[in-house]
């Protein structure tokens, strides 16, 4: 009864730097547009820090920082935890990912605590493989309820279908 469907266009420039075999550093500058793709609305910069503990299994820590410009300009920092868990079906590669996020949101008081399951997955196109289809469902859901803040409950459900270019290795 109480939803919004807006189309959006979300871009974003991903990259992960090895460090060794075991740790890596990722991030993500993702700008975002709302009202149909008509008004730039978020501005979000991820920077994540993981230990690989195999092919299948991640562990990540993680800050975002995000500025959100429509109704008006909210700042908020995020510091969170990411548990990764991935897994391939013929070409098809699944990733789930396990995040709990402390939200930091401007004139909220106190700390907004958010968990967030997403079903990722990504089919390959070609040969090369330097061009993916790919699909996700995120489900976001509030733990608490801060003073002026997000009421604790199922707060979003994304979902998503896209193409990824993969420029190296390490850059999509």
């Amino acid at each position: 009864a109480n939803y919004e469907n807006d189309f959006g266009l979300w871009t974003a420039i991903n990259g992960t730097i090895p460090i060794g075999n075991k740790f890596e550093n990722k991030f993500q500058i993702s700008p975002r547009w709302l009202d149909n793709s008509t008004d730039f609305n978020q501005f979000i910069i991820h920077e994540l820090i993981g230990y690989k503990f195999n092919k299948h299994l991640s562990f990540y820590q993680g800050y975002a920082w995000s500025t959100y410009y429509i109704p008006r300009f909210i700042r908020e920092q995020r510091p969170y935890n990411d548990l990764v868990i991935s897994h391939n079906v013929d070409k098809l590669s699944f990733e789930h990912r396990f995040r709990l996020e402390e939200r930091f949101i401007q004139d909220v008081d106190g700390v907004s605590v958010r968990a967030r399951y997403k079903l990722k997955g990504l089919y390959p196109i070609g040969k090369s493989k330097k061009w993916s289809l790919v699909f996700f469902d995120e489900l976001f859901f509030n733990l608490n309820s801060p003073n002026n803040g997000p009421h604790s409950g199922l707060d979003q459900n994304r979902v998503y279908a896209g193409i990824l270019r993969k420029l190296t290795d390490n850059f999509s």
